[in-house]
Formats: structure tokens, sequence, C-alpha cells
């Protein structure tokens, strides 16, 4: 049985939001298009990925797995927020039948705390890199987690405090 998925968002997300609407003014869409339907495809954010420089290092599902991995990694949040942010059921069948919660107010503040961590990537200096994202930096990039062991910054590694 599917249920109804509600987004709390951001301040950076409702201005994003305000300003999209006004490209589109006569589209009920966010992400109107001039296609058949009448939005955007499924691959128009991927292809926006490679025209970024991004083709074979990331994908529109892997910033889902950032969305999940980062927040988990920081240890601020409760696993059940994050995994109801990312609209995944429980996999405990009895209690995902009798738990209802929604979080809302707790993943409001997981996602204010997310894009404030997206606006820093943009910032110059580097963040203290922790011992579990230096071990997970080494199983799939070793000259990444020996700049992190340093305190450098690598350009594919994201540092964050705890």
């Amino acid at each position: 049985m599917s249920r109804e998925h509600l987004v709390p968002l951001s301040r950076q997300v409702t201005d994003i939001l305000c300003r999209l609407k006004g490209i589109s003014p006569g589209s009920p869409y966010l992400f109107a298009a001039v296609s058949r339907h009448g939005v955007i495809s499924e691959n128009t954010m991927l292809f926006a990925l490679y025209r970024m420089g991004y083709h074979s290092r990331q994908t529109t599902h892997g910033l889902r797995r950032c969305a999940s991995t980062i927040p988990n990694e920081s240890g601020q949040f409760e696993p059940d927020w994050i995994e109801t942010q990312l609209a995944h059921l429980d996999r405990n069948k009895t209690r995902g039948a009798y738990n209802a919660a929604i979080y809302f107010r707790h993943r409001a503040g997981m996602l204010q705390w997310w894009a404030d961590f997206v606006d820093r990537q943009g910032e110059p200096h580097p963040l203290p890199a922790q011992h579990g994202q230096i071990a997970f930096a080494e199983a799939h990039d070793p000259d990444a987690a020996a700049a992190a062991s340093t305190g450098l910054r690598a350009d594919n590694l994201i540092f964050f405090p705890r």
C-alpha cells in the first residue's frame, strides 16, 4: 500500500521553487518542457550532470545515495528520519504496518541542515575529515583518502564536521 509522501522544504529550496515558477508561468509543472507530456524526461537531469562534467562520475540516483550517506555519517539524525525522507518503506513488514510516523518536524530540521551543508560545499576552506570518511574514501579513491588524512581537500571527497 502506498502512502502520501510529504516533503518539508528548506529556505533554499523554497527560494529555488519560487524562481522556477517564474520560468514557466503558464504551466502547472515546475519542470515544464515542450514535449508530449509537458514535462522534462527522466533523463534530463542525468544529461545535465553530464554537461556539467560528471559523466561516468555521478548520477541522479547517486545524489540520493549522498543524501542518505552524509546525514547517516553525521550521526545527527535518526535512520528512520532519513529513510522516511527517501520514501523507503520499513523492511520489517510488521513494524511498517503499524508505524505511520512521518517525522515531519525532524525531517524539516534535517533538510535545512542538508541545504546548509550543500551551500557550504562551495566554500574554499577544507572541513576536517573524520575516520569514517577516510575509510570510505580509501575503498573508492586512495589518493583522495591520502589527501583527506593530511587535511587537504580532494575534489571528489566531501568533508563534513561531526
